[in-house]
């Protein structure tokens, strides 16, 4: 999946104008129109409705953009992730306590909560 082309494709999405979108994604309005014809050809649907004063999208293309801003987002974590551990980070946490069963409610609860805010920390 190329990350440009999902960016491109929200871009129009949200703007639905295509100078807008090419601004926002910082290419020419010709590379975005690639990009989107290139997708709706790989994914054999059609995005977008057009005709020479309108572009809205069709309900297909509505169903596919908040999966592919949820894409765009994870493929985000990932660039970071890859960034951070080939700068030689690393992010562990390592806990321990004694078990009390007036307590261990509560630090289940607060690790699951922990570990949701911060998916990069490994268990």
């Amino acid at each position: 999946m190329d990350k440009r082309k999902l960016e491109s494709f929200l871009a129009r999405a949200r703007t639905l104008h295509f100078a807008k979108a090419a601004s926002q994604v910082n290419i020419t309005q010709p590379a975005l129109s690639q990009h989107i014809k290139s997708l709706e050809q790989s994914w054999g649907v059609r995005l977008f409705e057009r005709d020479k004063r309108h572009v809205c999208l069709t309900a297909g293309g509505k169903m596919v953009v908040a999966e592919a801003e949820r894409t765009v987002q994870q493929m985000n974590r990932l660039s970071d992730t890859v960034r951070h551990v080939a700068g030689g980070g690393s992010t562990v946490l390592r806990l321990g306590y004694v078990g009390t069963s007036v307590l261990e409610s509560l630090i289940v609860s607060a690790i699951k909560t922990f570990r949701s805010s911060f998916p990069d920390v490994l268990p």
